[in-house]
């Protein structure tokens, strides 16, 4: 199942910069928001849609992508959509992704209430500095696939 929505440049570059409409908030985010959208306006770089790989499969088109544009767009989304879907590695993506995120926002609100924001944020800004140095794939189970499981063929000489 796919869901479209139409969304301005504003919409679109938050969720660039947040990585996921119902991510928590961080300063860094808005940072990121601010180089997303200054190129955008300086007519250097564009976002034409964005993918969230959940179920079901949201995809945000840009409000000012043409009739042609979002027709070339949506077969690129459905492309997408397909892999993300039925490619090995991304078999164990968790699809209530959104729901997710959400979660883990209210959470982070509730850290804010219970510890005070200055410490969520201290801690948050740790994480997110070395989050681009871990390998996700380590905690990931590996593929059960061998060099056993293939099937030789040899080539008759005759």
């Amino acid at each position: 199942e796919m869901r479209y929505e139409i969304c301005p440049a504003d919409i679109i570059y938050t969720f660039g910069a947040y990585g996921m409409p119902t991510r928590f908030s961080h300063w860094s985010f808005g940072k990121q928001f601010h180089k997303m959208k200054l190129h955008y306006d300086l007519g250097l770089s564009k976002i034409y849609e964005l993918v969230i790989n959940s179920d079901p499969c949201y995809a945000f088109l840009l409000n000012t992508n043409t009739l042609i544009q979002n027709k070339l767009i949506v077969a690129h989304v459905l492309a997408h959509s397909d892999f993300f879907k039925n490619n090995v590695r991304f078999s164990n993506t968790k699809r209530d992704m959104v729901e997710s995120m959400a979660a883990t926002a209210e959470r982070i609100k509730h850290y804010e209430h219970e510890y005070g924001k200055q410490e969520v944020e201290k801690f948050l800004d740790a994480v997110l500095a070395i989050q681009e140095h871990i390998d996700p794939s380590l905690l990931r189970p590996k593929l059960a696939w061998t060099l056993a499981d293939t099937e030789v063929y040899e080539e008759d000489d005759e």
